[in-house]
């Protein structure tokens, strides 16, 4: 609000205007109307401000409740993501309990029959101790009833009887040595086989490597000389397109020539004589004899010439059969792209590949009792699976049907379920582009994937 104007006293007015009388006070409530109506637009001002303000703090109040809204929505699926890695992490730990048990049975089962073998060798020792321990005593009874009948015989012959006892235990004796020896040399000889076995696989697996590589170089080597030969055609090509056109130039301008008026056919025979020689053969034998501009015309190719020379000049030569040596090196690249299921048995890196791919779907799937429980399994299921050399899946084809849909879809589930694999790696990438996995799967107390006997 503006200060209101002061107002002099009644008594000053009229004291200054006794001096001059005509000075009317009109001006000075103009000048009070217009103080009054600022202040009204003023006031106005301030009221629509305040509800300008009470506005924005409504709308600020409206996105404050937004944000908390959303910031609501946002912690809902905060706990929706947390109860899902919750559930997946109790799966996880469901799926290593399992794996835990299972091997745990299978110590327990390998320890039970390393129990039953030391039970098996302790039941053999002590019944070589008791025939040992029989055989003693029998021998004592029989040294005891000698001696009750030798009683009468001389000394001597009861020296000599000691003397050949003695003898025939050191021969036992030299026995058991021979034969402890015997068995520690068979032993030995095993052994000797075992590591000349191993050092035969692993010579064997370094020479099929080599060979591979060896393989692959050559390869690399018919492609470089393929693409030589093919460079050096197309050289050729491109030469003889050039002659061709520079031939088929200059009989045009042969032919120009001879048709000119008041030219000697003569003339122009020889000219065109000159021109065969001079660009070389090629161009037909009506050019080449000298004969008239008319049947020379008649000797050029036209149309036909000029697509054989864009032909040439590309290096295309469709007259001419595809050479062997390209024929064959394609037919060889076209083999060697798809891994079929046996050719891991030629492959040590293609193998092991498939093994690992093999013991990943092992390791990962989880086929309940229950989901089995439905009805028996008539057949194990024979199954194919194509893997592309990125590890994505081309394919799941079941050769043979397990007489169940619903076991025949756990199978593509599996498999869906663990891709993608890993990548080839470069040994097996440079080979192939698609490996086919074909395995019986066989549904026990755990999946397993077995190879087919053929």
């Amino acid at each position: 609000m503006l200060p209101q104007p002061e107002i002099p006293p009644l008594a000053d007015v009229q004291v200054a205007s006794e001096p001059e009388q005509k000075i009317e006070p009109v001006p000075e409530l103009v000048r009070q109307a217009e103080e009054e109506d600022e202040a009204k637009r003023v006031a106005e001002r301030q009221r629509t401000e305040e509800l300008a303000r009470q506005q924005r703090e409504e709308q600020e109040l409206a996105v404050q409740r937004q944000a908390e809204e959303l910031a609501r929505q946002r912690l809902v699926k905060q706990e929706r993501a947390q109860q899902l890695a919750e559930q997946h992490r109790s799966e996880e730990l469901a799926r290593q309990q399992l794996a835990e048990q299972q091997r745990a049975q299978q110590l327990a089962e390998q320890r039970r029959s390393e129990e039953f073998a030391r039970q098996e060798l302790a039941e053999q020792q002590r019944a070589q101790q008791l025939a040992e321990q029989r055989r003693s005593e029998e021998l004592a009874r029989q040294q005891l009833a000698e001696q009750q009948r030798a009683q009468q015989l001389a000394e001597q012959r009861r020296s000599e009887e000691l003397a050949r006892q003695q003898l025939a235990e050191q021969q036992r004796a030299q026995q058991l040595v021979e034969q402890r020896r015997s068995e520690e040399l068979a032993r030995q000889q095993l052994a000797e086989q075992q590591r000349a076995q191993q050092l035969a696989e692993q010579r064997r697996a370094e020479e099929l490597a080599r060979q591979q590589l060896a393989e692959q170089q050559r390869a690399q080597q018919r492609q470089a000389e393929e693409r030589a030969q093919q460079a050096a055609a197309r050289q050729r090509a491109e030469e003889l397109a050039r002659q061709q056109v520079a031939e088929a130039e200059a009989a045009r301008r042969l032919a120009r020539q001879d048709a000119a008026p008041g030219q000697p056919a003569a003339d122009a025979g020889g000219k065109l004589a000159r021109a065969d020689s001079g660009a070389g053969s090629g161009l037909g034998p009506d050019l080449g004899s000298g004969q008239g501009a008319g049947t020379g015309a008649r000797g050029l190719p036209g149309k036909d010439f000029g697509s054989r020379a864009r032909e040439l000049l590309r290096g295309i030569d469709v007259g001419k059969a595809v050479p062997p040596a390209m024929r064959a090196a394609e037919q060889a690249r076209q083999s060697v792209r798809r891994a079929l299921a046996d050719a891991g048995r030629r492959d040590v890196p293609l193998r092991l590949y498939i093994d690992s791919v093999r013991q990943k779907i092992e390791r990962n799937a989880i086929v309940s009792q229950l989901q089995l429980s439905g009805g028996a399994v008539h057949t194990d299921p024979v199954v194919s699976i194509a893997i592309r050399s990125d590890g994505s899946v081309e394919d799941v084809t079941i050769l043979r049907s397990s007489g169940r849909p619903d076991i025949d879809d756990i199978v593509r589930r599996i498999v869906g379920l663990n891709a993608r694999y890993s990548a080839f790696p470069a040994n097996v990438a440079a080979n192939y582009d698609v490996i086919e996995l074909r395995r019986i799967w066989t549904f026990a107390e755990a999946l397993r994937l077995v190879e087919e006997v053929r």
